[in-house]
């Protein structure tokens, strides 16, 4: 039996539209480690993220971007 997919998983189309976006976004200084480095457009995943910067990811971009 397959669970159903969570809410919070992004399609393929989505991701397409987030990962251009994240590139491009920039922080203050020191407030969190440079993202666009983190996301990989062509796979479609945010990797090598340390703790901090992904409570900043999801606290704080993700109701940004999709508000």
């Amino acid at each position: 039996m397959l669970k159903p997919k969570a809410n919070c998983i992004l399609t393929t189309e989505e991701a397409k539209l987030v990962f251009p976006w994240i590139k491009e976004f920039r922080m203050c200084d020191s407030y969190s480690s440079n993202l666009a480095r983190c996301a990989d457009a062509k796979k479609g995943r945010m990797c090598q993220m340390k703790s901090h910067d992904c409570h900043v990811f999801v606290e704080c971009l993700l109701s940004i971007e999709f508000s």
